[in-house]
């Protein structure tokens, strides 16, 4: 049985199930890294490197803004505004990385962050500590 975490008003629970399910990703792991991420706020952060991440899910303009766009037409206001469209697109970007790391969650969660071995791993732990804790307290 999956655990219950009450979430805050300004996170859609059923974005996150019908994302997760869509793409085979736990729910609870979007919500872990929602945490990390965001803290579940919807906005943009420019980053050191002059890079910008957008919306609840922290898109980056960078990595995988360009190919959202392409693609599928999403754009960096869209991200803000739109919670569920920021955790589908977390969703299917932690699909896609997945599926490029041999079907291993971790990795693919790993490289939503970066493919740097140093920062992959410490976003990893980051994410495992706030899911356990999620789990474990069924709080955001």
């Amino acid at each position: 049985m999956a655990p219950v975490i009450d979430l805050p008003p300004y996170v859609p629970a059923a974005c996150i199930v019908q994302s997760a399910a869509d793409y085979s990703e736990p729910p609870e792991l979007l919500l872990a890294m929602i945490k990390v991420e965001s803290n579940g706020t919807a906005t943009s952060h420019v980053n050191a490197n002059g890079t910008v991440d957008y919306g609840i899910s922290m898109i980056n303009s960078q990595s995988w803004l360009p190919r959202l766009a392409q693609q599928y037409g999403i754009n960096p206001q869209s991200l803000v505004t739109n919670p569920c469209q920021s955790i589908r697109a977390m969703a299917y970007i932690v699909r896609v990385e997945q599926d490029g790391c041999d079907g291993n969650l971790w990795c693919g969660v790993g490289r939503y962050h970066s493919r740097t071995p140093s920062k992959l791993k410490d976003y990893v732990v980051k994410v495992w500590n706030a899911y356990v804790k999620m789990v474990q307290t069924g709080q955001f």
